[in-house]
């Protein structure tokens, strides 16, 4: 899987993140689009996975700080689920944070999708469960050495 960057809204490869979260956000599981595409898409880094050419997973990176990265809108389509692939997605986003000299690295994680990211190294932030866009969450972060 190869994986692009961009912080360019024109760009093709913006466009596929936001067919890939439209898929999986808005459709699937029925988040509002108005939710879905915030005023954060400027701000952010796109990032988008690409097999055989075909955009398969996505997510982007809001900074924070200096030295803090939040990672959103995780995301890998239905047909491709179960082949490592948030796992690549994820290596990725380490070593685009110590490209960039970002030491942190967090993120508000669906309930289910937690355990993933504990076997990433990620930990809670506290035990504090809230509804985001209607379903469960929970923040945690990873600490990333440069």
């Amino acid at each position: 899987m190869d994986i692009l960057w961009t912080t360019h809204l024109e760009d093709t490869i913006y466009k596929d993140a936001l067919s890939i979260r439209s898929a999986v956000f808005i459709t699937e599981q029925e988040i509002d689009q108005a939710i879905e595409i915030d005023q954060n898409e400027t701000n952010c880094i796109h990032g988008v996975g690409y097999i055989n050419g075909q955009p398969v997973c996505t997510l982007r990176l809001l900074p924070q700080s200096v030295h803090h990265l939040i990672i959103q809108r995780v995301a890998v389509l239905k047909a491709y689920r179960h082949q490592r692939l948030g796992l690549k997605l994820m290596i990725a986003v380490e070593e685009k944070a110590k490209q960039e000299n970002y030491s942190k690295l967090s993120l508000s994680a669906q309930l289910p999708v937690i355990p993933f990211y504990q076997k990433l190294g990620y930990s809670l932030t506290d035990n504090s469960t809230y509804k985001k866009a209607g379903i469960l969450h929970k923040d945690i972060y990873k600490i990333i050495s440069l």
